[in-house]
C-alpha cells in the first residue's frame, strides 16, 4: 500500500499526516492497513464503504451510510439485522465522540479521521463477511464482539473529556489501531469459518489474546490511560468544588472534605478495588432498599410475551422518544406491576447497550424502606452511580461533604445531588420507572409518605429536563389522580386495553393446557373453565391467577361449584382495601356502596355524589343540603371509596361501578358480616333475605331530589338536581318500595 489517502470518487482526498504527528504513528497506521489487507484480502482505502464514509461530515450521515450498507445483507433475519444495526450505531456514536479530528491530517470540519474511518469500515466489512459465509452460530459470536467494542469505546470516549494534548491524542490513535488489528483477525477467521471458536474466549486464539491484552492495557501507553482517567476525575471534582466556593456555600470543613475525597479518588483510580470499596461505603451510608428483589418476583410472575403489546406499541415508543410522564393506572390486580417489570426489563437492556441510564423502584406496603420519597431518592442515586463514573463522582462529593459518611444527608441534599446528576449536559435519555405508587401509605400524617412521593414527582417534572422520562403505575386513587393526570403526556388505563385482555386470555389458555393437573381434564371441562375465567377476569390478571390455582386441584364434579365462589385471596384483598378506608369516611363509603349495588341502572358521577349531600332524619323528610355538595364530584367519590370503584365512560359521561363484579358479590354477601373488625360494618344485606337497607337510602335520595324541584319543572331545575332525572326514571320501581309509598 503506497498511499495513506482515502479517496472519494477518485477525486476527493484527505490530506496526509499533520506535522505534529510522529513518524512512529504514521508508520504504525500504514503497517496496520497493510496487515489488514494481507489478512482479509480487502483494501480498506479502496473499499466503497470507506469511500462513502469519508464524505460524511457529521454523525447522522455516518450512521445513515452504515445502516444503508448493513441493510443490503441477505442472510440475517430482519430482526437480527436490526439488532446488529443497533450496536453498530452506538459504536459509530462513541467513535465520533473520540476527539481525533485532524490526528492524521483529517479536515477540521470532518467528524471522522482516517483511523476512525478505517475502524468503522472494518466493522461493516466483518458483518458482510459473516453474511457471505453463512456460518451457523456466527450471529451470536458477532454480537459478542460488537458488544465488547461498543463497551470499550464508550469507556474510552468518557475518559478523554479533559483538554487534549498531543500525547493523549497519540494514545487514542494507538488504541484505535489496536482495535483495527483485532477486526482484521476476526474477519480473517470469519472467512475461514472459525468465528465460533473466536467467540468462545472473546477472540480466543493466542495471537488475538495478545492484541486484546495490548488493547485493554493501551499497549505501552497504559500509564497514559490511567493518567487520563485520574486527570478527568480530578478535573471534574475541582470544578465542582470551585462552584461551591464561588457560590459561597462551602465552609472550611466542606472544602477540606472535598480535598480529601479528591486525593483519595486520585490515588485510588489506578486501584479499582479501592474505588469500588469507596462506593460500597457510600451505599452503606445511604442504605437504599434493593428494588431488584421485587423485580425478580415480578419477572417470575411474567408469562411469555406479556406486555409485548405495549412495548411494541406507538404510545410507548412516543413516550420513550419524546415524552415526559407516562401514567399507567388500573383497578387492583389488573397487572400493572407485571407490565412495569416488562418496561423495566426493556430499559435494563438499553442501559446494558449504553443507550440510556435508568433507575426503578417498587413501592411496598410491607417494607417501610420502600414507601417514601427519601427511600426512593436514595435508591435512584445509588442505581445511577453504578452506571457512570460521572454520577458516582457526584455521589462521592455528597459523601465527602458529610464527614465521609459520619453525618446523615438531609433529604434536600439528596435532591440536590440527584439534580446535579440529571443536569449534566449532553446526556443520553434517563428513565425512571416507579411501580405501585398506591402502596405508599396515605395515612393522616402531614405530609403522608405518598404525598412526599407525589411532591417529588412534581419536583422532577418542574426541572424541565427533556432527556428525563418518568413512568408511574398506580391505582386510580384520588390524590394520585389529582397530581399525575395534569402532568402526564401519556396515560394508559390498563384494564381497558385489548392487549392486556389478550395477555390474560393467553395466560389462561397456557395454564389450563400446561399445568400438570388441569391438562388432564376433559376437553369440555377445559373449555368451560377457559371461557368462564376469561369472561369473569374483566381486566383483573390477579383474579384469573388466583382462580386457576383455586381450580387446579378440584375434582371434576367440584369445578362448577368452585367457579361460583370468590377466591379466598381476592376476598382478603377486598378486606384489606376496606380496612384502608379513612375512619372518618367509612359511613359515606358504606352509603355509596349501597347505592352502587342496588341502583336500577349505573349511576352517573354527578348523581352518586348527591348522596354525599343527603341528610337523613328518621322523623323528617330526607333533604339534599346543597352546601354539603363536593366541589369536585369525581375526586370526592374516589377519595371516599378508594380503589373499590371505577369510572366507566357512558356516552361521554362517566358512570360509577364496582371495580369488579366479585367486589359486589363479596360486599353484598353474608361473608362480610363475619369478617370481624372494621370490615364487618360494611355489611349491607341486600341478598335474597332483605333488600331494605340499601334500597331505602336510594329511595330517600330520590325523594329528596324530587322535593327540591320547583312547581314548574324545567331544564334548569333538572340540571341543578342531577338525581331527579334518575328518580323520575325509576318511579314505578320506587312506588313498590314501602318507604316511598308510605311517604
Amino acid at each position: 500500500m503506497t498511499s495513506l489517502t482515502f479517496s472519494m470518487n477518485q477525486q476527493h482526498t484527505l490530506s496526509p499526516f499533520s506535522s505534529t504527528n510522529s513518524s512512529e504513528l504514521r508508520s504504525r497506521f500504514e503497517t496496520t492497513l497493510n496487515d489488514y489487507e494481507k489478512r482479509t484480502g480487502t483494501n480498506l482505502v479502496e473499499h466503497q464503504l470507506a469511500i462513502d464514509l469519508s464524505s460524511c461530515a457529521t454523525t447522522d450521515p455516518i450512521i445513515f451510510t452504515l445502516i444503508k450498507h448493513l441493510k443490503t445483507l441477505k442472510t440475517f433475519r430482519v430482526e437480527d439485522t436490526a439488532v446488529i444495526i443497533k450496536w453498530v450505531k452506538q459504536i459509530a456514536r462513541h467513535l465520533a465522540a473520540v476527539s481525533t479530528q485532524g490526528v492524521l491530517g483529517g479536515e477540521g470540519s470532518r467528524v471522522l479521521s482516517p483511523p476512525q474511518n478505517a475502524l468503522l469500515s472494518a466493522i461493516g466489512i466483518l458483518v458482510g463477511t459473516i453474511d457471505d459465509t453463512q456460518v451457523c452460530g456466527n450471529y451470536e459470536m458477532l454480537l459478542d464482539l460488537l458488544r465488547s467494542i461498543e463497551s470499550f469505546l464508550r469507556r474510552l470516549s468518557a475518559n478523554i473529556k479533559i483538554p487534549s494534548t498531543t500525547a493523549v491524542t497519540d494514545m487514542v490513535v494507538m488504541i484505535l489501531l489496536e482495535l483495527l488489528s483485532t477486526l482484521a483477525l476476526a474477519t480473517q477467521q470469519a472467512k475461514q469459518g472459525r468465528l465460533g471458536k473466536l467467540g468462545e474466549k472473546l477472540l480466543g486464539e493466542h495471537e488475538v489474546e495478545a492484541v486484546l491484552q495490548r488493547l485493554s492495557q493501551g499497549g505501552q501507553h497504559g500509564t497514559r490511560t490511567a493518567a487520563t482517567q485520574t486527570l478527568d476525575i480530578i478535573y471534574g471534582l475541582i470544578q465542582n468544588m470551585k462552584v461551591l466556593i464561588d457560590d459561597g456555600k462551602a465552609s472550611t470543613d466542606d472544602i477540606q472534605y472535598s480535598l480529601v475525597i479528591i486525593q483519595r479518588l486520585a490515588s485510588d483510580i489506578i486501584d479499582k478495588p479501592k474505588r469500588d470499596h469507596l462506593l460500597k461505603d457510600i451505599r452503606t451510608w445511604l442504605s437504599p432498599s434493593d428494588p431488584s428483589k421485587c423485580h425478580n418476583i415480578m419477572r417470575k410472575a411474567h408469562h411469555g410475551g406479556t406486555g409485548t403489546w405495549f412495548i411494541e406499541g406507538d404510545r410507548f415508543t412516543e413516550w420513550k422518544d419524546n415524552g415526559s410522564l407516562l401514567w399507567i393506572h388500573g383497578k387492583p390486580g389488573s397487572g400493572k406491576s407485571v407490565l412495569c417489570s416488562t418496561i423495566i426489563q426493556e430499559f435494563i437492556r438499553m442501559k446494558e447497550a449504553g443507550l440510556a441510564s435508568m433507575g426503578y423502584f417498587y413501592f411496598d406496603r410491607e417494607n417501610t424502606e420502600m414507601q417514601d420519597a427519601r427511600g426512593l431518592v436514595s435508591s435512584l442515586l445509588t442505581q445511577l452511580s453504578e452506571q457512570s463514573e460521572i454520577y458516582s463522582d457526584i455521589l462521592s462529593r455528597l459523601y465527602s461533604t458529610h464527614a465521609m459518611g459520619s453525618v446523615q444527608a438531609g433529604y434536600s441534599a439528596l435532591l440536590e445531588c440527584l439534580k446535579d446528576m440529571l443536569s449534566i449536559p449532553g446526556q443520553s435519555p434517563i428513565y425512571f420507572i416507579l411501580d405501585a405508587l398506591d402502596e405508599s401509605p396515605n395515612c393522616s400524617d402531614t405530609p403522608s409518605a405518598r404525598e412526599s412521593v407525589l411532591e417529588f414527582i412534581e419536583w422532577l417534572m418542574n426541572l424541565g429536563y427533556s432527556h428525563l422520562r418518568i413512568c408511574v403505575s398506580s391505582r386510580m386513587e384520588a390524590d394520585t389522580r389529582a397530581v399525575l393526570q395534569p402532568l402526564a403526556s401519556q396515560t394508559v388505563c390498563i384494564h381497558e386495553e385489548n392487549g392486556q385482555i389478550g395477555d390474560i386470555n393467553n395466560y389462561i389458555n397456557f395454564f389450563i393446557n400446561s399445568d400438570m393437573n388441569t391438562r388432564r381434564w376433559k376437553d369440555e371441562d377445559k373449555e368451560l373453565v377457559i371461557n368462564k375465567v376469561s369472561d369473569e377476569a374483566d381486566g383483573m390478571f390477579r383474579l384469573a391467577f388466583f382462580r386457576l390455582y383455586q381450580l387446579r386441584r378440584c375434582h371434576p364434579e367440584d369445578i362448577r361449584r368452585t367457579l361460583n365462589e370468590v377466591p379466598e385471596k381476592i376476598i382478603a384483598q377486598y378486606e384489606q382495601l376496606l380496612e384502608e378506608i379513612d375512619e372518618k369516611k367509612w359511613k359515606y363509603a358504606h352509603r355509596l356502596f349501597q347505592c352502587i349495588a342496588v341502583a336500577a341502572r349505573p349511576l352517573h358521577v354527578s348523581e352518586l355524589a348527591e348522596f354525599l349531600a343527603l341528610d337523613v332524619n328518621l322523623n323528617e323528610l330526607p333533604v339534599l343540603v346543597t352546601g354539603w355538595r363536593p366541589k369536585d364530584a369525581e375526586y370526592a367519590i374516589l377519595a371516599t371509596c378508594s380503589s373499590l370503584i371505577i369510572f366507566v365512560n357512558n356516552d361521554g359521561s362517566p358512570v360509577v361501578q364496582f371495580s369488579h363484579a366479585s367486589m359486589k358479590q363479596f360486599i353484598t354477601s353474608n361473608r362480610i358480616a363475619g369478617s370481624g373488625g372494621r370490615v364487618s360494618r360494611f355489611y349491607c344485606p341486600i341478598g335474597y333475605v332483605s333488600i331494605e337497607s340499601s334500597h331505602t337510602i336510594v329511595a330517600q335520595g330520590c325523594l329528596a331530589a324530587l322535593l327540591c324541584l320547583d312547581d314548574q319543572v324545567n331544564k334548569s331545575s333538572i340540571t341543578n338536581f342531577p338525581l331527579a332525572t334518575y328518580a323520575s326514571g325509576t318511579l314505578p320501581f320506587m312506588r313498590r318500595h314501602t318507604l316511598f309509598s308510605s311517604t
